[in-house]
C-alpha cells in the first residue's frame, strides 16, 4: 500500500450537505454517460467482499448501499435511484442491484457545492457523506470513491499502484457506509455536530504526535500484537493469552494518560474515544486487510482484463503483520491498532463479530470478554 490515502468521512466539511437539498442544473450539460461494464464490474467485485463481511458483524439489515462514484469530469450514483431528476442526477438506462444508475455532471456536484476535481484530486479517495431521504429525516450514508481511472492517472501515490489497492479502499469505506446505519455507531458520530463534541481521530492523533510518553506505551503495544499475528494464525489459548497481555498494556495507558487526555480536551469523552476509534478504524481496516489476504475468488477472475491487476502479489496469503503500510503504528494508531485485536478476535473467539455492537465497549468489550480469567 502507498500510505494511508483515505480521507475519514467525518472530516470533511462538505459531508453534511445533501443532495436533496436541489442545486442548479449546470448549463451546457452532455447526454448522460453510461457507467459501463468495466466500472460496474470494478463496483460488483468490490461489494462481492464486502457482503461476507456484513453478514459476519451482521449489518446487512440496517441499512442499504449507496455509492457516488466521480472522475475528472462526471459522477455517477448507484444504489439511490430516487434522486433521479434531482440535484441534477438523470439515469443512464443502466441498473445495479435492482436501481437506477444516475447520471451528473461537472463532477464533483454536492447539494449546491461544486467541488472542482482539481481541488479534491489528492485528498478525496474514499469517504462516507450523507444525504436525507424524502421523508427528511435523519441523514444517511452515501459512500463516495474517485473513480480508478480518474485516480490511477492523477494522483501520484496510485499512479504506480494496482487495482487491488483501490478495491480495498472502496472495501474500507463502503464498510463505513454500512456500520453508520447502526443505531451503536449512529448514537455516537451524530454528536461530532454539536459544540461540545466528542474527540476526533485527528485529536487523538495530535496527543499522539505531541506526547512522547503515549507513544512510547503504544509502541509496546503494537510489538506484542505484531508479533502475533505475523506468522500463522494462533491457536485460541494463545490468542486470549496476547489479548490478556495488551489489555493490560492497555488499562495501564488509560492510567497513564487517561488525565492528560482529559485535560487536553476536558469534557470531550476522550478515553472513550481512544476505544470508539480503535473499534471504527480499526475494525474498517480489519475488513479491508481480510480482502487484500483473502479475496473472494469471483474477485480474480472478474479483474483478469484490468491492465494494472498484479494478483494481489503483495498480500494474498500473508498475516495481518506483513501487509505494507496497514500493520505498522503511526500518529492515527487506532486504524492498525483495532485491525491487530480483530485479528485476535477472529482466533480467540470467532463468534465475537455477532456480539461486538451489543455495549458501547465494542470492540474493547469484546477483548475483554475473549481474555477474562487470564
Amino acid at each position: 500500500m502507498t500510505g494511508d490515502p483515505i480521507v475519514v468521512w467525518r472530516t470533511v466539511a462538505f459531508c453534511a450537505a445533501t443532495f436533496l437539498a436541489g442545486c442548479a442544473v449546470p448549463p451546457h450539460r452532455s447526454r448522460p454517460s453510461r457507467l459501463g461494464p468495466t466500472r460496474t464490474n470494478r463496483v460488483q467485485a468490490a461489494y462481492a467482499n464486502l457482503r461476507p463481511a456484513l453478514a459476519e458483524w451482521d449489518l446487512e439489515t440496517y441499512g442499504r448501499d449507496c455509492l457516488l462514484l466521480y472522475e475528472e469530469k462526471e459522477e455517477w450514483l448507484l444504489g439511490c435511484s430516487e434522486m433521479a431528476g434531482k440535484s441534477g442526477f438523470e439515469a443512464t438506462g443502466e441498473v445495479w442491484d435492482a436501481h437506477a444508475i444516475l447520471w451528473n455532471e461537472p463532477a464533483l456536484t454536492l447539494s449546491e457545492k461544486h467541488l472542482p476535481y482539481e481541488n479534491i484530486k489528492l485528498s478525496m479517495v474514499g469517504t462516507v457523506g450523507t444525504h436525507k431521504d424524502e421523508k427528511g429525516g435523519a441523514p444517511n450514508p452515501v459512500l463516495i470513491i474517485q473513480e480508478w481511472d480518474a485516480l490511477h492517472k492523477n494522483h501520484p501515490g496510485f499512479q504506480d499502484a494496482p487495482i487491488e489497492e483501490w478495491l480495498g479502499v472502496f472495501v474500507h469505506e463502503a464498510f463505513h457506509a454500512r456500520q453508520m446505519w447502526h443505531p451503536q455507531v449512529r448514537a455516537v458520530i451524530t454528536r461530532w455536530d454539536e459544540p461540545n463534541r466528542p474527540v476526533t481521530g485527528d485529536d487523538l492523533a495530535s496527543f499522539y504526535t505531541l506526547n512522547e510518553g503515549f507513544r512510547a506505551a503504544l509502541h509496546a503495544e503494537f510489538a506484542l500484537l505484531e508479533a502475533a499475528t505475523g506468522g500463522p494464525q494462533l491457536p485460541p489459548i494463545e490468542a486470549r493469552r496476547v489479548l490478556a497481555d495488551w489489555l493490560r498494556l492497555y488499562r495501564a495507558r488509560e492510567r497513564a494518560f487517561g488525565p492528560a487526555l482529559e485535560a487536553a480536551f476536558p469534557g470531550r469523552d476522550a478515553w472513550f474515544m481512544d476505544g470508539f476509534e480503535t473499534f471504527l478504524e480499526g475494525s474498517a481496516r480489519y475488513v479491508e486487510s481480510k480482502f487484500l489476504i483473502s479475496p473472494q475468488p469471483v474477485t480474480l477472475g472478474s479483474l483478469n482484463n484490468e491492465p494494472t491487476y498484479r494478483h494481489f502479489e503483495q498480500s494474498l496469503g500473508k498475516g495481518p503483520a506483513q501487509l505494507p503500510g496497514l500493520g505498522k503504528p503511526g500518529s492515527k494508531y487506532f486504524y492498525a491498532l483495532g485491525m491487530h485485536l480483530c485479528h485476535l478476535l477472529d482466533s480467540a473467539d470467532p463468534a465475537w463479530k455477532s456480539r461486538v455492537f451489543e455495549s458501547d465497549r465494542l470492540l474493547i468489550g469484546q477483548v475483554e470478554r475473549a481474555s477474562a480469567g487470564l
